[in-house]
């Protein structure tokens, strides 16, 4: 987490460019031994420096780690996992930006200031972010965009920082350094274990730090801090079997499509929202509609090379993309229309991440489902009244 000193009053800018800074190193340059300095009078009590000295110890060797595991040969699958999961991208060009930030982080992270604080301090005060949220630790920063600088030491929030699990603190460690080190921004925090969150209508837009990571793209992720600490997570401390069923989910491996009532669509009906299609496989879908996933969907009817319009259960629209376009079904008007044929598909169009960045455009998940269609009215749906 980060903190802009008050004498700059607009919010850290990314790095120019797309890709923040990236930083060279030896992967085999020694490290050396963990040191806490003392940045000023009132700076760590002795059982503090203990939790902090072990969480910079554990932060180093989680990123030594990730490194190792990213510089085998062959590349194992974990590394393109773990760069989906945390960048949604695993294009050689990411693999390299990240690993030599990472390089960068290693060889920071036991030479860097750390600097504890507690109820009382005047430092205390960023410990609270501007949205009001408690932290477990910050770094300052003057100016923004080419001249931002941080500044100071990084800050550790007590008790918080003590309370955190283990995972957290050292997670918290590295989240800090790439803010300190790497100019990186907040643009949103995962959840426990690295889990997507979602974004709260409140969020002014995807750069927002209390915006979620759901629906983020890699230019968003690539500049969030937040996203280092989870790629490390990923390789170093998740087991590799767990990330490649998560990444599996998240790069919708899993998706397709069922039908509430059958796949048969007769052209008159009492009521036109039986079959109800959905869309499952949805990462964390909860009752038909609610999910941190970022996916967004849309759906047609193909018929004899003809699409069709559908109607959404949960959206104003089931043609545009839509989060909460998660059921579908055919509407009147469109039955219709279909007297003349006997079969179809029904399609539901899935985006990963938000696209609107020129750099990424990815093309749509196409789910399909063979439909039946009938002519004259649904037997089981007849109008209740003539």
């Amino acid at each position: 987490m980060q903190q802009a000193l008050p004498q700059t009053a607009t919010p850290a800018a990314k790095a120019s460019g797309f890709f923040p800074p990236q930083a060279s190193g030896n992967f085999f340059a020694p490290a050396a031994a963990p040191v806490i300095q003392r940045a000023t009078q009132q700076d760590c009590l002795d059982t503090e420096r203990g939790v902090v000295n072990t969480a910079v110890d554990a932060a180093f060797n989680n990123i030594v780690s990730a490194l190792a595991i990213m510089d085998t040969v062959p590349l194992p699958p974990s590394v393109n996992n773990a760069l989906f999961l945390a960048f949604r991208d695993s294009s050689d060009a990411t693999r390299a930006l990240v690993r030599g930030n990472l390089v960068t982080l290693r060889d920071r992270v036991r030479g860097a200031t750390y600097e504890c604080t507690r109820s009382g301090d005047a430092d205390f005060s960023g410990c609270t972010s501007p949205s009001g949220v408690a932290r477990v630790g910050y770094a300052s920063h003057t100016g923004s965009g080419a001249t931002r600088q941080s500044v100071g030491n990084i800050m550790l929030c007590f008790p918080a920082f003590n309370d955190a699990t283990p995972e957290k603190r050292s997670g918290t460690i590295i989240h800090e350094l790439a803010h300190y080190y790497l100019g990186l921004s907040d643009t949103g925090y995962f959840g426990a274990g690295c889990a997507e969150t979602g974004r709260p209508s409140t969020a002014p837009n995807a750069w927002h730090e209390d915006s979620g990571t759901a629906g983020d793209n890699p230019a968003i992720r690539l500049n969030n801090a937040d996203s280092y600490a989870c790629f490390v997570h990923f390789l170093a401390i998740m087991p590799a079997a767990d990330m490649q069923a998560r990444a599996a989910d998240y790069r919708g491996d899993n998706l397709h499509i069922t039908a509430r009532g059958g796949t048969y669509i007769y052209t008159e009906t009492g009521n036109e929202q039986e079959p109800l299609f959905s869309i499952e496989g949805v990462p964390g879908l909860e009752l038909n509609r609610l999910h941190s996933s970022g996916m967004v969907f849309r759906w047609e009817l193909e018929v004899g090379g003809i699409r069709y319009g559908m109607e959404s259960r949960h959206a104003a629209s089931a043609n545009l993309f839509d989060h909460s376009n998660t059921q579908a079904y055919v509407g009147r008007n469109i039955r219709r229309l279909l007297a003349g044929v006997s079969s179809g598909t029904v399609v539901c169009y899935t985006q990963l991440f938000d696209h609107h960045d020129g750099r990424f455009s990815p093309t749509p998940i196409a789910t399909r489902l063979p439909v039946t269609i009938r002519r004259g009215q649904d037997p089981l749906n007849m109008p209740l009244f003539p």
